[in-house]
């Protein structure tokens, strides 16, 4: 029974992060609820033991990856806007930040998601990903460059 309090406890807590990393890494909120669930089993399977939360994390990125590489892309609103006098809404900032976000290669998703919006630190990040600190560093540089190049016109 306090297994089963403990998975309660973990999902309380972490279910609402861990399904907003899988969403943004896989773009659809089916696919990250699925996730989510398949994760949370697998918890229940393996009962892993040391930092669980770290693991959770960890199994969520995978797990999200392995979609995107089995689908071989990202399904997301893909609608580049243009807007004439230079100035977009917030909606439409959105969709353009998501469709930048689209051209990345999934591992550079993954580490500026991981960074930007959830503030990992490049450690956490290397962890989760099974890279090194600095691997993940120029991931996310050269990931934010390439996001500079494609936003310029936008922002």
């Amino acid at each position: 029974m306090k297994n089963v309090m403990n998975v309660e406890s973990l999902y309380k807590n972490y279910g609402r992060m861990l399904m907003d990393i899988s969403y943004r890494i896989t773009q659809n909120q089916a696919d990250a609820e699925e996730i989510l669930q398949e994760t949370f089993m697998e918890l229940w399977k393996r009962k892993p033991v040391g930092a669980v939360v770290s693991w959770l994390k960890k199994v969520v990125v995978n797990k999200s990856l392995n979609l995107i590489r089995d689908r071989k892309s990202i399904a997301i609103e893909n609608n580049p806007l243009r807007a004439p006098d230079g100035v977009l809404e917030d909606k439409e900032k959105i969709i353009v930040i998501k469709s930048a976000l689209s051209h990345l290669k999934p591992l550079e998703n993954t580490v500026v998601v991981l960074k930007r919006y959830h503030g990992m630190s490049h450690n956490e990040i290397a962890n989760i990903l099974g890279i090194t600190d600095n691997n993940s560093r120029i991931i996310l540089y050269r990931a934010m460059e390439k996001l500079k190049d494609e936003l310029k016109l936008y922002f």
